[in-house]
């Protein structure tokens, strides 16, 4: 327990010490501007498919300091457009479409709403809630937030009213996630443990562990089946769900794999870390089928185009940064066609 609170420690201890340049944004109602000036440090990003566009988070460097909620369009998303400021810095943005609803979290755990088509006039919403990572829609009007203190809190919206809480982990949540079949929920934390929870009474199903190091990031794989990490050891580890058991270790990383998401129409997981790297695994052959350095500075967010063209990458100095399909296309292919003809070591 002391390792992993270490951990946590010392990475939020130095998230604050990194004091960034205020970046040069466009007002809401103004041409958005162009943003490829270092020290912009965008903490979360969310597709938007109706409006075709991305909304996201940004943060000032130091954690108390003001943070903003942005905007920006799939074919330039290094202009970005400031919709509305948060007392902190923000940390996570979620959209709700069935309740009209953008939801933002910052530092300090303050929720603010607004109208989609507004975005810029928005509500406080009252839960008493700490430091939040992560907001996840799930349906139904309900997003679900994982506190600092290892509790999940479900939430309607419009009006914020608290559905469902309960106690998670003992540590800091640093994400969640929705089964493909929206039956399953999935939570990691600064315990270095995975809680695997059943959405019609939000009892748990399974834990699964590896190791103490605490867990960063994960995604459950298009088939329901699988369950994809990335913890403070460095490993990308694949957990099967059913058995709840380790499956497999897919490679160690470079460094703290900070973002994890499943492509939208292929087997396959891209991994962004600390370092500033992207690396993408095939879930069928469990190959390595691209590495990619060009972030410039940590990543801490990634999500893939809704056809697969291209992935967007949140970073901590150098703004929203594109990744090219063929990147990760070309060794994919090559991959399927060799591995046939793949034959194990003999013993």
């Amino acid at each position: 327990m002391r390792s992993c609170l270490f951990r946590t420690t010392r990475r939020f201890l130095a998230l604050a010490l990194f004091a960034v340049a205020s970046p040069a944004f466009a007002t809401e109602g103004e041409t958005p501007k162009s943003d490829t000036a270092p020290n912009v440090w965008i903490t979360s990003l969310t597709w938007d498919s109706a409006n075709n566009q991305i909304w996201g988070t940004q943060a000032q460097g130091l954690l108390l300091r003001p943070g903003q909620v942005i905007r920006t369009t799939l074919d330039n998303p290094s202009a970005v457009t400031n919709v509305y400021e948060t007392g902190a810095s923000a940390w996570a943005v979620a959209l709700i479409p069935e309740a009209n609803s953008l939801l933002s979290v910052d530092y300090k755990g303050k929720l603010l709403r607004s109208d989609i088509a507004t975005p810029n006039t928005t509500q406080a919403i009252e839960v008493p809630m700490r430091w939040s990572r992560v907001l996840l829609p799930v349906g139904d009007g309900k997003v679900i937030a994982g506190t600092e203190d290892g509790k999940l809190i479900e939430i309607h919206l419009p009006d914020g009213a608290v559905v469902a809480q309960w106690d998670a982990h003992t540590a800091a949540i640093h994400n969640i996630a929705l089964s493909p079949d929206k039956t399953l929920l999935a939570s990691c934390a600064g315990d270095g443990t995975i809680k695997i929870w059943n959405r019609s009474n939000n009892t748990e199903a399974k834990s699964l562990s590896y190791g103490k190091a605490a867990v960063w990031e994960l995604a459950f794989t298009r088939d329901n089946a699988k369950l994809v990490t990335a913890d403070a050891d460095r490993r990308l580890n694949l957990f099967d769900i059913a058995s709840g058991n380790l499956q497999m270790t897919l490679q160690m990383l470079p460094d703290w794999g900070t973002a994890l998401s499943i492509h939208p129409t292929e087997n396959v997981v891209a991994v962004g870390c600390m370092n500033g790297s992207a690396q993408f695994y095939d879930l069928n052959t469990f190959r390595r089928v691209g590495s990619w350095d060009g972030a410039g500075s940590g990543v801490w967010d990634l999500i893939f185009a809704p056809d697969g063209s291209k992935a967007f990458v949140a970073t901590r100095k150098h703004g929203i940064v594109t990744i090219p399909a063929d990147v990760w296309s070309g060794p994919l292919t090559t991959a399927r066609a060799e591995a046939p003809s793949e034959v194990p070591p003999a013993p």
